[in-house]
C-alpha cells in the first residue's frame, strides 16, 4: 500500500535475537548482542555502538547512524612549504562518516569535519527499550578512500593538495548511533549541539 513501510524480520546469528530495520536497511542493529549485521555480506558484523548524548535534549531524541573510521593517514609532498603547512595543522581524529544517503552533502561534509576535530570523551549507552533510529542504507565499502578524501578535503582548506602522496590505513570500522532531535526550523544534534537549519527530512525508522 502507497505511504505503508515495510519491516524486515531477521534473526541475530548469534543470539537469536531480532534485529531491527526497514525495508530499505542495508544495515541491522542488535542491541542485545551490540552489533551491526551487513545484509549484503550477512553474517559479517560491525560492533555496534549508541552514543549518549552531550547535550540536554528539549525534545524527543532519535538516532542516525554514521561509520567510524579509525586509522593512521599519512602525508608527503616534495614541496616542503605544504609539508610544514601539514605539520602546523590540528590533526583529525575518528572518521564519522554518514550511513545515510538522504542528508544534504554540505550538512554531512560539516559533521564530518566537526567529529572528527572536536567529538572527544564519547560515552556509549545502552538502550533499555527499543530506540528510535534511521536506517543504514549505505553498505560500508571504500572505507579506506572515504577517509583519505576526507584528509585531503581538510588540508585542501590551507594548501593545495596536487602533487602530494597520502595513504589512509584503516585499523577499525564501527556503526555508530548519533543522538538527534527536530527543532522548530530543523535538526539538532547531541554530541556537540549542531543546528541543521532548515532540514527536516531525516526521520527514523518507526
Amino acid at each position: 500500500m502507497s505511504g505503508e513501510r515495510l519491516f524486515i524480520s531477521l534473526v541475530c546469528p548469534d543470539c537469536g535475537g531480532e534485529l531491527k530495520g526497514g525495508a530499505p536497511a542495508r544495515v541491522f542493529p542488535c542491541f542485545e548482542c551490540g552489533k551491526a549485521f551487513v545484509m549484503d555480506r550477512f553474517p559479517e558484523s560491525m560492533k555496534l555502538f549508541v552514543l549518549k548524548p552531550k547535550i540536554v535534549s528539549e525534545g524527543k531524541i532519535f538516532y542516525v547512524p554514521f561509520y567510524r573510521i579509525d586509522g593512521k593517514f599519512d602525508y608527503s609532498s616534495p614541496d616542503e612549504r605544504k609539508v610544514r603547512a601539514w605539520s602546523n595543522m590540528k590533526p583529525l581524529r575518528v572518521i564519522y562518516h554518514p550511513a545515510f544517503p538522504n542528508l544534504r552533502n554540505l550538512y554531512s561534509e560539516d559533521l564530518t569535519f566537526r567529529y572528527a576535530l572536536g567529538l572527544d570523551d564519547v560515552e556509549a549507552d545502552r538502550p533499555k527499550e527499543d530506540i528510535p533510529f534511521v536506517d543504514g542504507t549505505r553498505s560500508p565499502s571504500n572505507f579506506e578512500t572515504i577517509a583519505k578524501l576526507v584528509w585531503l578535503g581538510y588540508f585542501d582548506k590551507v594548501a593545495d593538495v596536487t602533487g602530494s602522496d597520502s595513504q589512509f590505513s584503516v585499523s577499525g570500522i564501527d556503526y555508530c548511533l548519533v543522538p538527534f532531535e527536530k527543532t522548530e526550523d530543523g535538526l539538532r544534534e547531541l554530541m556537540l549541539g549542531l543546528i541543521l537549519k532548515g532540514f527536516t527530512e531525516l526521520a527514523p525508522n518507526e
